[in-house]
């Protein structure tokens, strides 16, 4: 009766082990946080998107070359987002990156639907900008 018991502890301490192994290897996996403008381009150079999330005006007039405009106050955020890689890593940014703003939001919402890898870039295209960075 002994041996059950121990043999039962032990299944469940192999299965937390496996479980809490999953979790730390998935987190590895992820990229979530902040990037500055000036590490944006080694990002983008590795494979990253950058995602404007501000409106169309803003977008046209300048924005980061290559980047894929997606209004965080568009209605139909969420469906434009999902015609996009779930497992591609994403520089998310806006005007200005303040807290709570459209990037915190849109990050929020797209981690939602299963994206891991997103970085914000700080400051957005006006530190971008500020820099000296081209813009299109």
């Amino acid at each position: 009766m002994a041996r059950k018991a121990l043999h039962k502890i032990e299944l469940k301490l192999l299965f937390m082990v496996l479980v809490s192994t999953f979790a730390l290897w998935n987190c590895n996996r992820a990229k979530v946080g902040s990037i500055k403008p000036e590490n944006v381009k080694a990002e983008i150079q590795s494979g990253a998107t950058v995602l404007d999330v501000r409106t169309p005006s803003e977008f046209a007039s300048g924005h980061i070359a290559g980047a894929k405009n997606i209004s965080i106050d568009s209605a139909d955020f969420l469906g434009a987002a999902n015609t996009l890689d779930k497992k591609g890593t994403y520089v998310v940014h806006c005007s200005a990156n303040v807290p709570k703003g459209r990037t915190d939001r849109a990050i929020e919402q797209l981690r939602s639907i299963g994206f891991q890898n997103l970085l914000s870039m700080t400051g957005g295209i006006a530190a971008w900008k500020e820099k000296g960075f081209p813009t299109e």
